[in-house]
């Protein structure tokens, strides 16, 4: 279990001494703008791919059954 954050464990342990050069924090990248952009073009062209590969799957069928080969 971990300690709890007391002012004793502050001192001892100096979270006042953190530094985003040393990689202490890390911005969180799911709130930006870009990256829920970079996700929805994701999304859009995983939705497109789909689209494509069912339409193509359905002409082929329907080619099959109703087609003269």
């Amino acid at each position: 279990m971990k300690d709890p954050i007391t002012m004793q464990n502050v001192k001892e342990h100096n979270y006042y001494k953190w530094s985003v050069g040393k990689g202490d924090y890390v911005r969180d990248e799911e709130a930006t703008i870009s990256f829920l952009r970079k996700r929805m073009r994701k999304k859009k062209i995983k939705h497109a791919i789909m689209i494509v590969i069912y339409l193509s799957a359905v002409i082929a069928v329907s080619l099959l059954i109703f087609g003269k080969f």
